[in-house]
């Protein structure tokens, strides 16, 4: 990762261990804390003398370069401290001292100097473990934040989703009920309850056939899990019994989340069917009573029969009571009754004259 685009509070974290600082200016740094702890050696001789504690100053210097710059400048200055120390010791006439003594110092400064060194190793290393965790961390909180902003902006749409298709089935006249896989109502409109005079929390839950027991036996239960089993849209005119007693005109939309039921009461047009149904069957009743004549008669020109359809001569009045439904009262006319009885000549005139 490139330093300059590290965040402000891991430069901060990472000044510590010198990652914030530049390549040249940590050895650059490492070098000054050499030449310090030389100086302060120098400056302190008279009192510490010259073959005593000749890396004390040094050994700090390394620490520090350590604690700031980390391992790679504090190995610098451990080498230039190493050299200054050994400078520090150099006998008058220009020898190093090179006794046990000397030898001891030297041991110990590179021991110490080496657990130092390894130790900021191990610290730079956890400190960078660390930091990738807690960038990791932190990466993985933003995605969260993130994923929870994604997720409320759906759920958001999704209710006012849900709310503008709430207010468009409590708008329609025709009711809506929504099933699940286990026949549960899970939604029910306002005309819905109100053509089956139930309120929406007494169905919402509630099975179909536990809030109508009797439905399972009527026919249309057939078509609704034929609806729901095969996948298929239904129409039909269900007639809801007890305690309805009402038709309704029914569509059927299955889904995955079970059944979509649109619903119109059709009770007064199936009644009004009902009644041109019948009015049509009386009149053709009627129409298959009716019965007319037409056509050409063969009448006898004497006696006046008529020849039927068999060939048979039968007398005028019988043709036309099989063939109608007219009927016949006899009587006789005034020249018929003056003709056969003309005693009564007298009194027929006198009825014809009164009539």
């Amino acid at each position: 990762m490139n330093e300059s685009n590290v965040p402000g509070d891991q430069q901060a974290s990472r000044g510590l261990s010198g990652r914030g600082l530049g390549l040249s200016l940590r050895y650059g740094l490492a070098a000054v804390a050499a030449l310090l702890g030389y100086g302060f050696r120098v400056l302190l001789d008279p009192l510490l003398h010259q073959t005593k504690q000749p890396f004390i100053f040094l050994f700090v210097a390394v620490v520090l370069v350590a604690a700031i710059a980390g391992p790679g400048p504090a190995s610098l200055t451990a080498f230039l401290g190493l050299i200054l120390g050994i400078w520090c010791v150099r006998a008058p006439g220009g020898q190093v001292q090179a006794g046990p003594p000397l030898f001891v110092l030297i041991a110990l400064y590179c021991v110490l100097t080496g657990a130092v060194i390894l130790l900021s190793r191990r610290m730079r290393k956890a400190q960078q473990r660390a930091e990738a965790n807690a960038e990791l961390a932190r990466q993985k909180q933003r995605e969260l934040e993130v994923d929870i902003a994604v997720r409320q902006e759906a759920q958001a749409r999704l209710a006012e989703a849900h709310q503008k298709t709430a207010g468009i089935l409590e708008s329609i006249s025709d009711g809506f009920n929504a099933f699940d896989r286990e026949w549960r109502y899970t939604y029910v409109n306002s005309a819905a309850a109100e053509m089956v005079h139930k309120k929406p929390e007494e169905l919402l839950g509630k099975t179909l056939w536990e809030v109508w027991p009797k439905a399972s036996e009527l026919p249309f239960a057939a078509e609704y899990r034929r609806a729901m089993t095969e996948k298929v849209p239904v129409q039909l005119d269900a007639f809801y019994s007890e305690p309805l007693n009402l038709w309704f005109h029914v569509r059927l939309y299955p889904s995955p989340e079970g059944l979509s039921v649109f619903f119109s009461d059709v009770t007064e047009r199936k009644q009004e069917q009902e009644q041109r149904e019948r009015l049509i069957q009386e009149l053709q009743t009627a129409l298959v009573q009716v019965k007319t004549l037409s056509g050409l008669l063969p009448i006898c020109a004497n006696c006046k029969k008529i020849r039927d359809d068999k060939g048979y001569w039968t007398q005028v009045e019988w043709y036309i009571r099989d063939h109608s439904n007219a009927d016949f009262t006899h009587s006789l006319c005034p020249e018929c009754a003056t003709a056969l009885f003309p005693e009564f000549r007298k009194e027929v005139g006198d009825i014809t004259k009164r009539g």
